[in-house]
């Protein structure tokens, strides 16, 4: 019965310093955990909205320089009087020199007047007369017009057209000067953007996607990145739900609104998806967007919160074999004066309890002692 009850006044102890510590620990650890949430994920979403932020405005940077180039142009007296036994010279050279920046082997430049006749090199001249982004040129007040991609006469390569129209003394427009950006140039300064593991890629305005990732890196690459790799230019945001993602179509809204953002979707296999986009500047309803999967995108914080639970888990185990020996502690002085009062109970009074102490059973030992004298 004895040995039942010290079981039993050990147990009690026990269960009731497990219990404490276990609900002591878990409300600690509930708000650690909230508090890790409320802080890291949105720390982690503004830090990576600046990167794309800042990123959207470097591919803008870009562009500027590319416009600045043709505002340089067009204030040559040859294009404003449309010179042409000079102007063609003169972009013959640009041809030559600056072609590359554009991400063009050569015709990157070209000149037309108001009837839409575009010189680009002896061999080629082209009519833009009816093209869009050349009637916005020619008839708008905006300084540049950026066009949607088009398919280049010339090497049929997906390109996109700056025209900057040409004004003479009284800022009447006399002419044009467009440079011709190859659309993998864009996409190639787009998917060098990494982010989690995951490539950045271009809308236009029309909601089409376009990225250009080597094909070296195409392993590494998540689905969704795969996908619109393989298909640049022929997916649009609007249409993902025919890939099975859903989400993009509010998201694309909003890009195409000129708005940046982090936006949550979810994916063919029915996990989440982070996509974080910015307004590209210098450009007309452009945006850079990048799709993370979430799990990546919080990976660092679920880490943390992992390693907290963990270190809970070893806390309370540390706490249980403290309890254990802090019970031996006070079962043993207990466990002995019971053996000692069994004794006496036999009729043996020439025992003596040598507990040392001052607490409650040195006390209680002192008393036997003096009971038994």
């Amino acid at each position: 019965v004895g040995a039942c009850y010290m079981k039993t006044l050990r147990a009690k102890i026990l269960t009731c310093f497990i219990v404490s510590t276990t609900i002591t620990l878990s409300l600690l650890l509930y708000l650690v955990n909230r508090q890790v949430q409320d802080i890291n994920i949105p720390l982690t979403q503004n830090l990576s909205q600046q990167i794309i932020d800042a990123k959207a405005e470097e591919i803008g940077a870009w562009l500027e320089e590319r416009i600045s180039e043709l505002r340089v142009i067009s204030i040559n007296e040859d294009f404003i009087n449309m010179d042409m036994d000079k102007a063609k010279p003169y972009i013959r050279n640009l041809n030559k020199r600056l072609s590359n920046e554009y991400g063009n082997e050569s015709e990157t430049f070209a000149f037309s007047d108001l009837d839409g006749n575009a010189w680009i090199s002896d061999d080629t001249t082209i009519h833009i007369k009816n093209r869009e982004y050349f009637v916005k040129a020619i008839n708008s007040d905006k300084e540049f017009v950026v066009s949607n991609p088009i398919i280049s006469k010339t090497d049929s390569a997906p390109i996109v057209i700056v025209i900057y129209p040409i004004r003479n003394a009284d800022g009447k427009v006399v002419g044009t000067i467009h440079g011709a950006i190859n659309l993998s140039k864009l996409s190639q300064i787009a998917s060098n953007i990494k982010m989690h593991g995951s490539n950045a890629w271009i809308t236009d305005s029309r909601g089409n996607i376009f990225t250009d990732v080597p094909k070296d890196n195409v392993k590494d690459m998540s689905d969704f990145d795969t996908l619109i790799s393989e298909n640049t230019g022929k997916i649009n945001i609007f249409k993902m739900s025919k890939y099975g993602y859903k989400g993009f179509e509010s998201v694309g809204k909003k890009m195409l609104n000129g708005q940046s953002g982090i936006d949550k979707i979810i994916k063919p296999d029915g996990k989440g998806g982070i996509v974080i986009y910015s307004p590209i500047p210098y450009s007309d309803g452009w945006s850079l967007g990048i799709t993370i999967p979430e799990e990546k995108m919080y990976a660092d914080t679920n880490r943390l919160i992992h390693l907290i639970i963990i270190f809970s888990i070893i806390l309370l185990l540390v706490s249980i074999l403290i309890s254990l020996i802090f019970t031996s502690s006070i079962v043993k002085p207990v466990r002995k004066l019971q053996m000692l009062m069994k004794r006496v109970e036999n009729g043996d009074l020439n025992i003596h309890y040598d507990g040392k102490g001052h607490d409650e059973i040195a006390q209680l030992g002192y008393s036997f002692n003096s009971m038994v004298d």
